[in-house]
């Protein structure tokens, strides 16, 4: 439970359009409802989105600070198509938060339904790698001021109008949604506005960790127990510290070494002056919804 000691909104520096803002514009109107949503792809690529992900947990606290005792941030990570490495060294935890779906843009979609999720953080590459079947991109234009651009966006997907009741999952989800964003695995881009940086190392450390997990693993599992309760927040136990680490170590080995290797490198490589920051575009319903079933920026249909 570090991040309810580390991760902050003040930690946290923000543009969009150009024009600095407060971080707390890019997720606004946070409540202690809002559920965050990461769906990931390809290998370790949600760190791509890390500081969104760390933002998100710090308004959760700001939201409810008593959470700061007692509970993990509810953010939620979708694994679509395959099992590409553990993010619980940046507190995506217990283990259920981890979500495995197949390939499926209708089994993806009950799973963010079934989970309340109000954020939703979707790469801008891979999903269209992961055998999803095409669809129709009707509708699909600039995202408006809300996250839904019409009364049901839903409306001409295939994929969900042929669904048992597909109808109803539709609509919950555009109900359920007040923000959406494009990441991109490697930190940036090509078309974004919205930016987030930090420069604090405790953020970049939690990355580090999930990008190195035989090294995070090796340095917590040799502890002594007096030694390893202090790394613990609220009230973590001895017990727990000892199950997260049974549990972590079997994952350790989810990405292969050269692509954990290459990806450190690129992170260490962008980050300029000791700051690391990240791109992201604003999706409507309609667009997050497209990328379900193609996986490709909407902007290159139209």
């Amino acid at each position: 439970m570090h991040v309810s000691v580390l991760c902050r909104s003040e930690l946290f520096k923000a543009q969009i359009g150009g024009g600095p803002c407060d971080p707390r514009m890019i997720l606004p109107d946070w409540d202690r409802h809002d559920r965050l949503g990461v769906v990931m792809s390809s290998p370790l690529g949600a760190v791509g989105a890390s500081l969104m992900i760390q933002l998100a947990m710090g308004l959760s606290y700001d939201a409810e600070p008593r959470r700061r005792e007692d509970q993990y941030p509810p953010v939620f990570l979708f694994h679509v198509g395959g099992r590409f490495g553990d993010f619980s060294p940046m507190d995506v935890w217990p283990p259920r938060r981890e979500v495995f779906v197949p390939a499926d843009p209708y089994v993806l979609l009950g799973a963010l339904n079934d989970r309340g999720i109000t954020r939703l953080l979707l790469p801008e590459t891979g999903l269209a790698d992961t055998g999803l079947p095409e669809s129709g991109l009707q509708g699909v234009g600039e995202a408006p001021e809300g996250p839904a651009a019409s009364p049901a966006p839903w409306r001409g997907r295939d994929w969900i109008c042929r669904s048992p009741s597909g109808w109803t999952d539709g609509s919950s989800f555009c109900e359920q949604l007040a923000s959406a964003y494009l990441y991109a695995p490697r930190g940036g881009t090509a078309v974004g506005e919205t930016v987030l940086s930090s420069s604090d190392p405790e953020c970049e450390a939690m990355v580090e960790d999930v990008l190195q997990p035989h090294r995070c693993h090796q340095k917590f599992a040799r502890r002594e127990d007096a030694a390893l309760l202090e790394i613990g927040a609220g009230p973590s136990s001895v017990s727990d510290l000892r199950q997260w680490l049974e549990i972590f170590g079997t994952r350790l080995d989810e990405v292969d070494p050269a692509t954990r290797a290459q990806m450190l490198a690129c992170r260490r490589a962008c980050r300029e002056a000791g700051i690391t920051a990240q791109t992201y575009r604003r999706l409507s319903a309609d667009e997050a919804l497209a990328r379900f079933s193609t996986g490709k920026d909407p902007a290159e249909n139209l």
